[in-house]
């Protein structure tokens, strides 16, 4: 299935686990210390795929559902609750 920019998929999994991988190298951090801020399933593969949990949040082109049953360790409706997100990143929930 063909996503914006007119790669699969599989290769924008790829991508978003390589920028991950990247993220953690540059910033010296273990993949158990950091957390993702994501809005689509890709994201969530992508942090996945390095260890890395997910907050998700469905004010991108994937709802609620799509995000959770992607395997978001924590879903929000939108941004508005930025203390709730807060904790979230920190504590995990």
């Amino acid at each position: 299935m063909p996503i914006k920019g007119g790669r699969s998929r599989k290769e924008d999994h790829k991508v978003r686990a390589d920028l991950v991988r990247l993220s953690l190298q540059r910033a010296d951090a273990a993949a158990d210390a950091a957390a993702l801020i994501g809005d689509t399933p890709a994201d969530i593969e992508g942090a996945h795929a390095n260890g890395v949990r997910v907050i998700a949040v469905a004010t991108g082109r994937s709802d609620e559902a799509a995000v959770r049953d992607a395997g978001a360790e924590g879903v929000l409706p939108d941004l508005s609750d930025a203390q709730f997100l807060v904790k979230l990143v920190r504590n995990g929930g």
